[in-house]
C-alpha cells in the first residue's frame, strides 16, 4: 500500500498544530521531512505470556531528510488504513 503524502501531512498538521515542514528535527534542526512510501507493521506482544498476540499495528514513518531521524505515527489514527 502506498502512503498518500498529502493526506499524511494534512492529518499530522491537525494533530501537531502546525504543518510538518514548520517542525524542526530535534536531532539536527533541519526543516525538511520525507513521508516514507510504505507502511510498517509492528506485531502485538503480550509480555505476561511472552507470546505474540497476532495483532499488527500499522505505522507511517516520517524521516528527516538530513540526518535520518525517524518518527512513527499510528496509521489508523491518521486515517491511512
Amino acid at each position: 500500500m502506498s502512503v498518500d503524502d498529502k493526506k499524511v501531512r494534512e492529518r499530522l498538521a491537525m494533530y501537531m498544530g502546525q504543518p510538518l515542514d514548520d517542525y524542526s528535527c530535534p536531532i539536527c534542526s533541519s526543516w525538511t521531512w520525507i513521508v516514507q512510501d510504505s507502511l510498517v507493521a509492528s506485531p502485538g506482544y503480550d509480555p505476561s505470556s511472552n507470546a505474540a498476540t497476532g495483532d499488527n499495528y500499522h505505522g507511517v514513518l516520517v524521516s528527516c531528510s538530513h540526518c535520518g531521524n525517524t518518527m512513527r505515527f499510528d496509521a489508523t489514527r491518521l486515517g491511512v488504513v
